[in-house]
């Protein structure tokens, strides 16, 4: 189980994630709040075209009504005061001062006997446009209902109008014209039960003329009540569900809000133990190996290297606990030793510890204080001081202590040609020396590497790479990637090798770094993805394929995998990659589709934020766990917290683990009950070439 402290680590991605999501949903609940604001505006506008349509029908109807007087008025005088009398009432209903002026115009001509056939048309037809300006948007069966109003009245207004016209014919028309008004009304809006012979008098057409527009404006006032009552309902619901998402908006912002405050401040409690974690040895407390070269690589100062002797016999005689107990007495007794001259101590391998003394702040005293035989001693005899453990037990530690000033940034004068390896290389080569002089001794080793046969074999390198890219002696070989419960093969890691004049197959350890200093790793990286693109065809699985990041910035490569077949691949890149190009691989992804592997995954490079930020986007779906954490995990429980730990991370943002260096079943066995998804390594088979990996996938492909 995952101590409590990991967990605690784990913690804060996920209070950042959580953080997201929360603020994801109050953006959501922000646009919806915004949508009701909208709908309730658009209600706001239906009410007003509403009132508008009531007032202005009633002015509609007013003026027609005052026509038909006023035609009346021709043959019979006394009836022109009752169109006076609608169009004063009207001019009080209208706002408008526009027609307010046209109205008043009509009174004049009215008045004055001066209308013509077109005046009062063009006033009517002003207010139908108040009435027909605006669209209503939500009271879905009103505008037919009004639609429908609005056309019986222009028909009544027609009749009318046209029998006030044809008053005075013959009686035998007028009978006619009387007959068919009264068969109109009464199939129009239901006026029933008149008597024909009835209505040869002034007093019973105003009648008739009255109740029927009063029956059409019951019929009108009905609609426009239900109109309302449906505006209102409408209003009422959505202010309840724009208070709602309102609410929702603000607490879930504040929430967010809270919720990431707290996972800045358990990211800033937990960050000592993520960085020991990372980059700090899960025994000694001291530096590992990839994080002390960082911070070393680029400082000037002394190295001293510290060896210790046949400790591996103890190790084997008391078991690895009594073994880790001195280790840890060993690094803090170095703490102490060096505390006042800011030193940087790593466990470069299990018994090696190297202490770096860097020159910034060192004064010349001290500087040769640090030289000093007299010194060195003191500190090998404080280290070798016995120590007691639990039962009895007493070691004694012996060790081999190099003192050497580290060259500046491990480049010397040959082209850049050193790097991290190259550092390794360097300390090996000192305790070789050492071990040549006498092992227990004190060595200050003020020489230099025979770089002149190292430039050499350099040189020889570089020419056969330059000959195996021209000649295409570049290709893959393929390792299985198995389900870690059932071992069947899940994909395939491609590996570039050389074949070389005589044959033989160079493995890329042997040239992979003097190719990346050259410049000649793109085209090696070119020929290998087109060997792959051409043997896709007969691989049926998915591929995992190593770039280096010169190639991922190679504006050549990026053109070339365009036009490159590799069918479902994933790319693997380092941790230090990921951390310093955010930008390139979102290109990457965007504009090529392509799907990442972080390699190595646990070395000390990677931000957390912005793992967790990859995955959430969907650009990184693999980590590869680095392999110093497999070696020897069956032993070591620290190490199987730090993996269960990054494979909890990995689940909960949704991306799948593969461990590689497995090289027994006891390992295998182990990872699976650890949450490994996935496996590689000699346990299940070696890098192969094609004919041997295609033969590998028919016996393990079912």
């Amino acid at each position: 189980m995952i101590r409590k402290r990991n967990f605690q680590i784990l913690l804060s991605p996920i209070f950042f994630l959580l953080a997201i999501l929360t603020l994801i949903f109050s953006i959501y609940s922000y646009k919806v709040k915004e949508d009701y604001t909208k709908k309730l505006d658009e209600i706001f506008l239906d009410k007003n075209y509403i009132n508008n349509v009531e007032k202005y029908f009633k002015v509609l109807v007013n003026l027609h009504k005052a026509e038909v007087y006023y035609y009346l008025s021709k043959n019979y005088p006394n009836i022109k005061k009752f169109s006076l009398e609608i169009l004063n009432s009207t001019i009080k209903q209208v706002d408008n001062e526009v027609l307010k002026k046209d109205i008043q115009k009509l009174i004049l001509k009215v008045k004055n006997n001066k209308i013509k056939s077109k005046d009062f048309y063009e006033v009517s037809k002003k207010v139908e446009s108040f009435l027909l300006k605006n669209k209503i948007n939500h009271i879905t069966e009103f505008p037919l209902k009004f639609k429908d109003i609005y056309h019986k009245e222009k028909d009544i207004y027609l009749q009318f109008k046209f029998y006030s016209e044809n008053l005075v014919s013959s009686d035998k028309l007028y009978k006619q014209y009387v007959d068919r008004l009264i068969d109109f009304l009464n199939d129009t809006v239901g006026y029933k039960k008149i008597k024909k012979n009835n209505l040869y008098s002034f007093s019973n057409f105003k009648n008739l003329l009255n109740n029927t527009y009063q029956i059409l404006e019951n019929q009108f006032n009905l609609y426009i009540q239900t109109a309302k009552q449906n505006i209102s309902k409408r209003k009422v619901f959505l202010e309840r569900k724009y208070l709602f998402y309102r609410n929702l908006y603000i607490i879930s912002f504040f929430l967010s809000l809270i919720i990431f405050i707290y996972g800045l401040f358990l990211f800033y409690r937990e960050k000592g133990n993520i960085e020991k974690i990372l980059l700090k040895d899960d025994i000694t407390n001291t530096y590992n190996k990839e994080a002390f070269f960082e911070l070393i690589k680029d400082k000037e100062g002394f190295l001293i290297i510290l060896d210790l002797v046949k400790f591996k016999r103890f190790n084997e005689i008391y078991g690895r606990n009594y073994g880790d107990k001195v280790l840890k007495v060993i690094s803090k007794r170095l703490f102490d030793i060096f505390r006042n001259y800011n030193p940087i101590i790593s466990r470069l391998w299990s018994n090696t510890f190297v202490v770096f003394i860097p020159f910034d702040n060192l004064s010349k005293e001290k500087k040769e204080k640090l030289k000093s035989y007299a010194f060195l001693k003191r500190v090998k005899e404080r280290l070798e001081e016995s120590i007691l453990l639990n039962d009895g037990v007493e070691y004694s530690p012996k060790f081999t202590l190099i003192l050497t000033q580290k060259p500046n940034c491990l480049k010397c004068v040959y082209k850049n040609i050193f790097n991290q390896c190259d550092f390794y290389s360097y300390v090996e080569f000192l305790e070789d020396y050492a071990k040549q002089q006498n092992k227990g001794s004190i060595i200050i080793y003020e020489g230099t590497i025979n770089f002149r046969d190292k430039l050499k074999d350099i040189i020889q390198k570089e020419r056969l790479l330059h000959k195996a890219i021209k000649e295409d002696r570049i290709v893959a070989y393929f390792q299985p990637i198995v389900d870690s419960k059932t071992y069947k093969p899940y994909a395939l890691e491609c590996l570039a090798r050389i074949i070389d004049e005589n044959n033989k197959v160079l493995p890329a350890g042997m040239f992979i770094d003097l190719a990346i200093e050259t410049g000649l790793i793109i085209d090696i990286d070119l020929k290998v993805l087109k060997y792959i693109s051409k043997v896709r065809k007969d691989i049926p699985i998915k591929l995992f394929i190593n770039l280096s990041p010169k190639s991922l910035y190679s504006k050549y490569i990026f053109e070339e995998l365009k036009n490159i077949y590799l069918g479902n691949s994933v790319f693997e890149i380092t941790e230090q990659f990921l951390v310093e190009n955010l930008e390139q691989l979102e290109r990457l992804r965007k504009e090529l589709n392509l799907d990442f592997a972080v390699d190595d995954f646990g070395t000390g490079f990677s931000s957390l934020h912005t793992v967790i930020d990859l995955s959430s986007r969907g650009i990184i779906r693999y980590l590869k766990i680095d392999g110093s954490l497999i070696q020897n995990v069956t032993n070591d429980k620290r190490k199987q917290e730090i993996i269960e730990t990054i494979v909890l991370m990995a689940k909960k943002l949704h991306l799948k683990t593969i461990a590689e260096f497995v090289e027994d079943e006891k390992t295998a066995k182990l990872l699976n009950k650890l949450g490994v998804d996935f496996l590689q390594g000699y346990y299940f088979a070696p890098p192969m070439p094609l004919e041997k990996i295609k033969e590998y996938l028919r016996n393990t492909i079912s």
